[in-house]
């Protein structure tokens, strides 16, 4: 499963009694979704705005595993009258394959974290395409770091979504009652969680923290946890 709970029984130390959630694209590895996009674009001979147009409509869909790749390739076929090109099944991890890096300080960090006793998930929007992809792939995964993990589609929601409740599923996998989460973007970091913070009945306690230099999310991280 890629949801995975865990409990704890023995006493905590202070550090133990922090959760730090971390993103996956952006933060672990770097982003490249607009060159995807464009990838696509070029690959398929289409308008980039086509592509965009469908994404909009059908990626949420697809994040929260709703719905899969197939209805995306089939409609961006009908819709611009082609028919799709060898290999098109590449194409949402072509990029990822040839471009993504591995943000080696914050892999040194997680490492670091984990042996001062801190506790460290993963919470990402994701596609089950993209989410194979990693998992099965040894030369990119670093889920085996993570514990809880997170990912939309197998929580059937996103970040971004009404209510929040891929984030209520991140606080009911732990216990710790703060929990800290590193995104590349602010209304992830910073604005949901301050939402999230304001609830009448909020039995946890979230700290955002808004990365958005790739090269600077490790100093980043550690600066927030010091505070």
């Amino acid at each position: 499963t890629y949801l995975i709970g865990v409990r704890f029984t023995t006493k905590m130390s202070r550090q133990s009694q922090c959760m730090v959630y971390f993103d996956w694209g952006g933060v672990i590895r770097s982003l490249h979704d607009d060159e995807m996009f464009d990838d696509i674009a070029m690959t398929c001979r289409v308008p980039r705005r086509a592509v965009d147009a469908i994404w909009k409509d059908l990626g949420p869909q697809l994040t929260r595993a709703e719905i899969s790749e197939v209805e995306f390739w089939t409609r961006l076929a009908r819709e611009n009258l082609i028919a799709l090109p060898d290999g098109y099944n590449d194409l949402f991890t072509r990029v990822y394959r040839e471009k993504s890096r591995l943000n080696q300080p914050v892999i040194d960090l997680l490492d670091r974290l984990k042996g001062a006793g801190y506790m460290t998930g993963l919470l990402s929007n994701t596609t089950p395409v993209h989410m194979d992809f990693f998992f099965k792939n040894p030369a990119w995964s670093q889920y085996g770091r993570f514990n809880p993990i997170v990912a939309s589609p197998m929580a059937s929601a996103k970040k971004g979504d009404e209510g929040h409740r891929i984030y209520q599923v991140a606080e009911g996998l732990v216990q710790q009652k703060t929990i800290f989460f590193a995104d590349d973007q602010k209304k992830y970091a910073l604005d949901i969680t301050a939402e999230l913070n304001a609830r009448p009945d909020a039995g946890k306690r979230w700290i955002g923290i808004w990365t958005p230099d790739f090269d600077a999310v490790a100093p980043t991280i550690e600066d927030a946890l010091r505070k």
